[in-house]
């Protein structure tokens, strides 16, 4: 187990899988947020991975200076997961999150002590859309079964307006939509342009209601499931992405490995100059 010093209790410490973390709730840990950027689309998500609505406000998916996402939070039975780990890979394309469930009381009964299920996420963004996928596993001998919940928003605020700037007068939001595993939500702005924010879970037995997705999992002991979130900014009918998670990663992948050696050509001759 890590040393714990005076100012560190040790409630502060999980173990999760003979591992040993710091969890988000304490004092020791950073708030600063993380981003990924790719093309003309750009997140900003607090270390959780999340998007808080609340705070510096400077949270959210933006694509072509108009924020498509203003607030995504994961929530496992109604709580806050405990934050474990979290950065961006040293390739700047993946954002890595690790996180485990608080103490929580079961609907059925039952208690689920901290650090029973450990949540990674795998975040990136590509083609006007952000790609992640979400791994859940059980690290105890007994079967549980757990809710995790996505409660997200969009305001499609400007980038002006997300830095402070007020306008005298906005366009209009639409009926959210929701059709099979798909959830849109949608705003007609003054230029008459109307930008959705489509959201999709590929869990079959997941739930899409008003602003908030819900996945109920059932996990056998030592057992492990994942699935996908996907969140896509369109312009009148128009977005970019084609492909899913695993095939884009592996593009975005193969780009940077044949992008690599002329970055490093390009440095040479500036040294050289």
């Amino acid at each position: 187990m890590p040393m714990l010093t005076k100012d560190m209790p040790a409630s502060d410490v999980i173990e999760v899988g003979k591992k040993f973390y710091i969890h988000a709730e304490s004092s020791l840990a950073e708030g600063r947020t993380l981003s990924l950027l790719h093309g003309d689309t750009f997140a900003a998500f607090d270390r959780s991975g999340d998007i808080q609505p609340v705070g510096l406000g400077q949270q959210g998916i933006f694509h072509e200076d108009t924020r498509y996402l203003s607030q995504l939070e994961m929530r496992i039975n109604g709580m806050r997961p405990l934050l474990l780990s979290s950065s961006i890979h040293e390739d700047n394309i993946l954002l890595s999150v690790d996180l485990t469930n608080p103490d929580v009381d079961l609907p059925s009964g039952d208690f689920l002590p901290r650090g029973t299920v450990h949540v990674h996420r795998h975040k990136f963004l590509a083609d006007g859309a952000c790609f992640e996928r979400i791994t859940v596993r059980n690290y105890t001998p007994a079967a549980v079964d757990v809710e995790l919940a996505f409660l997200f928003t969009a305001d499609f605020a400007d980038i002006f307006e997300v830095r402070g700037q007020k306008r005298v007068r906005r366009g209009v939001h639409l009926p959210e939509e929701v059709q099979g595993t798909y959830a849109t939500l949608a705003y007609e702005g003054l230029d008459n342009v109307v930008r959705r924010t489509r959201i999709q879970c590929s869990w079959p037995a997941s739930v899409i209601g008003a602003q908030k997705i819900t996945v109920p999992l059932h996990l056998d002991p030592a057992q492990e499931l994942h699935f996908t979130l996907d969140i896509v900014c369109e312009s009148d009918g128009k977005s970019n992405q084609t492909q899913e998670y695993e095939e884009t990663l592996q593009r975005l992948n193969l780009e940077r490995r044949l992008s690599l050696p002329r970055r490093l050509s390009h440095i040479h001759v500036e040294r050289a100059v």
